[in-house]
């Protein structure tokens, strides 16, 4: 389980709290019940498509100048995810339950590297100075 700290805080509201759901999904599906870990894979998958659609456009409000390579990430992980997907709908229970781990580790070690070596080359660009994105 991991836990939300300060330290991965990029000081833009909206991304923040993006961070904090995506960092929850992924507790929950990490820790989640059988019935309900395909149901939250689902919702996290679908969640970080939203919050990168709501990243990239801050990015371009704010002028970031990392943001084609920034954009690329994101579609690297979206392949990832998709490819995560496409594994779990073939695969048998058991397998499943093997890749909870597999699927969970690669998020958690996903997002927070994200967080730390990309999203906060955006701080200084977005800390304030662009109005929220809805």
């Amino acid at each position: 389980m991991i836990q939300w700290r300060e330290a991965l805080a990029i000081g833009h509201e909206m991304i923040d709290t993006d961070h904090k759901r995506l960092l929850e999904l992924i507790n929950l599906f990490e820790n989640g019940d059988e019935p309900n870990v395909e149901k939250t894979l689902i919702e996290l998958v679908k969640y970080t498509q939203f919050h990168f659609a709501r990243e990239e456009l801050l990015q371009q409000k704010a002028a970031f100048p990392f943001s084609v390579a920034h954009k690329k990430l994101h579609e690297k992980l979206l392949k990832d995810a998709e490819a995560f997907m496409k594994r779990w709908e073939t695969a048998s229970r058991s397998q499943r339950m093997e890749m909870v781990e597999e699927i969970g580790g690669f998020l958690r070690n996903w997002l927070i590297d994200h967080i730390v070596k990309e999203d906060m080359k955006m701080k200084r660009y977005i800390s304030g100075a662009v109005p929220r994105v809805e």
